[in-house]
């Protein structure tokens, strides 16, 4: 049943994509169509891309695992698998859709504007680094559909950062205030995910190990990873302006598998790094292509639209996610809890109207 479910999921995702390529075709209304755009790279997000991460590496009870511990992938093992995968696959996308998507030669994606692209590029690999680590680590061990939940507080911290950024770089990036309707949208959708996240109970018990006590409160390590974030996006934010989207895709996710490697390689020597591969080559083939693809959509996004309503409307991977859960997983204690995840995704889908619409 699991498995029916979690394609008729996919096969949505795969009809609201051809359904936007349709809506581009046709000349729908260019600033709606980003944001609905965005609202798809959630989709996949919360649909594919976070349940991969979730179920694509056993824990210490595996039966896997038991009979051959070094199975057992740490956080930044797991990083450095799929984002060297993914820098792959955002090269090859930038060829493909870099006319359609931006109206862009290809010479021209690979042209960096001025310096700050480089030191905003690389700033923000680096923080993928703790926001991934932190955020992965809590999707291993924690309720999906509560972890997804948390991690999406970050605006709170992205919202006075981007002033920072605009105050200093306001040459190089857009102004990033927001309009009253915009705050009352962001508000709604802040509160809902905070009530969320911080009422509903674990359902699903995992088994991390014993000497990571990060991995024993994913809600905390997941907190980490959205202060990381916050700092992170506005980072992007220069990149793609001062770039491009796609450079500052390759460099980014270059920059995270280039340390995740160094640290795997410190820690295990090349060893490790060939026996994880070895082991979890078709696992890191699978989430490398689709993060490429959530890559793509937020970067060019990113570009087009207001970093806040940007970083608000990427946090409805959330419902998605939850809805993962709850449909899939059957994640939930009891009727109540199923009841009040429910409730907060109309409250997210509410905050959003008000952003794209009112915004």
């Amino acid at each position: 049943m699991q498995t029916k479910r979690k394609y008729i999921l996919y096969a949505v995702t795969g009809v609201c994509l051809a359904v936007l390529a349709v809506l581009k075709y046709v000349g729908y209304q260019e600033t709606a169509w980003w944001y609905l755009f965005l609202l798809w790279g959630a989709m996949l997000t919360g649909f594919v891309m976070q349940p991969l991460v979730k179920s694509s590496f056993p824990g210490t009870r595996d039966s896997k695992v038991v009979r051959e511990p070094q199975r057992h992938l740490q956080d930044h093992e797991v990083l450095m698998g799929y984002y060297a995968v993914a820098v792959l696959g955002v090269f090859i996308a930038s060829l493909i859709l870099s006319e359609p998507l931006l109206g862009k030669s290809i010479g021209s994606l690979f042209v960096a504007g001025n310096a700050y692209f480089w030191l905003a590029a690389i700033t923000s690999g680096v923080l993928n680094v703790g926001i991934f680590y932190f955020f992965n680590k809590a999707l291993r061990y924690g309720d999906l559909s509560i972890v997804v939940v948390m991690q999406s507080l970050f605006p709170i911290a992205a919202l006075p950062i981007s002033f920072i950024f605009y105050n200093y770089l306001g040459w190089i990036i857009p102004d990033p205030s927001v309009s009253r309707w915009g705050i009352i949208g962001i508000a709604l959708i802040l509160g809902a995910v905070a009530f969320s996240g911080f009422t509903q109970k674990t359902s699903k018990k995992e088994f991390p190990p014993e000497n990571d006590w990060l991995a024993h409160h994913p809600r905390m390590s997941v907190l980490l990873s959205s202060l990381f974030a916050a700092v992170a996006v506005n980072c992007d934010k220069v990149a793609v302006s001062a770039g491009n989207p796609f450079l500052a895709g390759v460099v980014i996710l270059g920059t995270v598998a280039l340390v995740t490697f160094a640290w795997t390689t410190i820690r295990g020597g090349v060893a490790r790094v060939q026996y994880v591969f070895s082991r979890y080559a078709r696992q890191f083939l699978l989430l490398g292509f689709v993060y490429a693809g959530i890559i793509v959509v937020m970067n060019t996004t990113l570009l087009m639209g207001n970093v806040n309503y940007y970083g608000t409307v990427k946090t409805i991977s959330l419902v998605f996610a939850s809805f993962y859960g709850l449909y899939v997983l059957s994640e939930g204690i009891d009727i109540r809890q199923k009841f009040m995840r429910l409730l907060v995704s109309l409250v997210v889908v509410g905050g959003v109207f008000l952003i794209v619409v009112k915004g």
